[in-house]
């Protein structure tokens, strides 16, 4: 994240604290873990954002290894029905409407 090299980890935190207190009530921030995965960099953000959006199993791997109880939206193109089916129990959000469809019927097809 050039802004992050560009004003060191307290300048990330003070705009990132800056950019979620402008945001309305009714909106919540979350951080795509694609744009950097590094740790220092979701430590500062993980105080101003709801969450982070990830678009793999392994970015979701990374960040429930260090933020178990952040919530994650599992985002991106392309997600099999497996990949849906296994996250049903954790806590997290779908990017796209085409998908609730797909896991509601995970959810009825029950564990494999």
């Amino acid at each position: 994240m050039r802004l992050y090299l560009r004003l060191g980890g307290t300048g990330l935190d003070s705009h990132a604290a800056g950019l979620a207190a402008t945001l309305p009530d009714n909106c919540e921030l979350f951080y795509a873990v694609k744009a950097n995965s590094d740790l220092p960099i979701l430590q500062t953000l993980a105080p101003h954002v709801r969450g982070f959006e990830v678009a793999s199993d392994g970015e979701l791997a990374w960040v429930r290894s260090h933020f178990p109880d952040i919530p994650v939206i599992f985002g991106g193109p392309g997600k099999l029905d497996t990949e849906l089916a296994t996250r049903l129990g954790a806590r997290r959000g779908i990017a796209a409407r085409r998908k609730f469809g797909r896991v509601a019927a995970a959810r009825l097809a029950g564990p494999k």
